[in-house]
C-alpha cells in the first residue's frame, strides 16, 4: 500500500493515557508499505515521564516499510 500525504494540514501526534512512550505523527508498518510525505506541518506531544524514551518519535517506519521525505516541516518536542 501507499499513502501519499500533500497539502498544507497538520498531523499532531499527542501521548495516548497508557503512558507507552508512542506520540508518533506518522507510524509506516510492513514489507512493502510506503508513505511519501509532500508538504504539511508535522509535531508530536510524548509523554516525558514514560519509562521508555526510545520510542519519542516523529516520523517512524518499522518492519519493512518505507518513508520518502520530500516536503514538510518537522518538530519533536
Amino acid at each position: 500500500a501507499q499513502l501519499t500525504i500533500r497539502g498544507d494540514g497538520s498531523v499532531h501526534g499527542q501521548q495516548n493515557d497508557n503512558h507507552s512512550g508512542y506520540a508518533m505523527a506518522v507510524w509506516a508498518i510492513g514489507s512493502g508499505t510506503k508513505v511519501v510525505i509532500e508538504g504539511g506541518s508535522y509535531t508530536n506531544e510524548p509523554d516525558i515521564w514514560s519509562s521508555d524514551q526510545s520510542h519519542v518519535d516523529l516520523i517512524y517506519a518499522s518492519n519493512g516499510a518505507s518513508i520518502e521525505i520530500t516536503g514538510g516541516t518537522f518538530q519533536c518536542v
